[in-house]
This record gives C-alpha cells, sequence and structure tokens, in this order.
C-alpha cells in the first residue's frame, strides 16, 4: 500500500514538473509591478494605522483608500476603512466601504459594539426618571438616534428589529 501511494505521488510530481517546464506554461510568481503595487498598497495600510494612532483621521482615510487603489483584492483594507468610518460615527460611509466591498462583518461588529455600549449606558444612568428636563430631553435624544442607527445598520444586513424588547 505504502509503495503504490509512493508511485502515485511520484508520477504527480513528475507530470507537474514537464508541465512547468512546457513554453507558455503558467507564471506562478507575481509580476513585478504587481508585486510593487502589492508593497505599495502594504506601505499605505500601514501609514493609515499611523495616522490613526495619531488622531490623524482625514490621513488614515486617505491612505486606506490609496491602499484600496494600489490593490483592490486586499480584503483587509476595506475592512479596516469602515471600522474607522464606524469607529468616527461616520455610519452611511461605512456602511457603503461594507456594500462595495462585500464585507457585512465589519457592519455585524458594529451593531454589537453599539449595542453593548448603549446597554451600558442604559443601566447606568436613569433616562425617564431623570428630573432634569434638558439632561432628560438629551439621553432620549440619544436613545432615539441610537434606535435609528442601529434599524438601518440591522436592515441593510437584512436582520429584521423587533418592536420590543
Amino acid at each position: 500500500m505504502k509503495a503504490a501511494m509512493f508511485v502515485a505521488v511520484c508520477l504527480a510530481s513528475a507530470s507537474l514538473a514537464q508541465a512547468a517546464q512546457k513554453p507558455g506554461a503558467r507564471e506562478t510568481r507575481p509580476k513585478p509591478a504587481a508585486g510593487a503595487a502589492i508593497a505599495d498598497a502594504y506601505d499605505q495600510f500601514l501609514l493609515a494605522h499611523h495616522y490613526e494612532t495619531d488622531d490623524k483621521i482625514d490621513l488614515a482615510i486617505a491612505a486606506y483608500k490609496r491602499a484600496m487603489a494600489l490593490d483592490p483584492t486586499a480584503a483587509d483594507v476595506p475592512a479596516e476603512l469602515a471600522g474607522l468610518y464606524l469607529r468616527q460615527n461616520k455610519a452611511p460611509e461605512a456602511m457603503a466601504a461594507a456594500e462595495n466591498n462585500r464585507a457585512p462583518n465589519v457592519l455585524c461588529e458594529y451593531a454589537f459594539e453599539l449595542a453593548q455600549k448603549f446597554s451600558r449606558f442604559y443601566s447606568e444612568h436613569h433616562i425617564l426618571s431623570e428630573n432634569d428636563g434638558a439632561v432628560r430631553a438629551s439621553r432620549l435624544g440619544l436613545c432615539e438616534t441610537t434606535l435609528a442607527t442601529l434599524t438601518k445598520v440591522l436592515d441593510v444586513l437584512g436582520i429584521e428589529v423587533p418592536e420590543r424588547m
């Protein structure tokens, strides 16, 4: 049995080696121009992370967009850009980035984090029983905005929002 397996592996290896030596065989290494573009995209990706860490959000967004233009096949770049948009409360831009790059996981993570943060806020602060009318109105506005944002994100994801919890 072992001998038969060894012979099969040898035959498969030999046929692959012969196919690679034929003229017009497919090149497996990336072309230098494509490799350079991917390297430049990675450089822009790292630069965007650096800008984001330094709170230079506009520069980070621009660097992520340059990285996406240089390497449109990189899945991490649009996901990071959409995540940055969400962290900056730019939900429409994030939804567009997630949709254009087919990365719904970014919206799922955002909806989950937003729901967690709102739950923490709701458990730590009185809303309807707040004595100060201005504070109560502000907190109700936050509740309405959170509901609208979650509803929109979940609608994009195709998740039905319950009328009442």
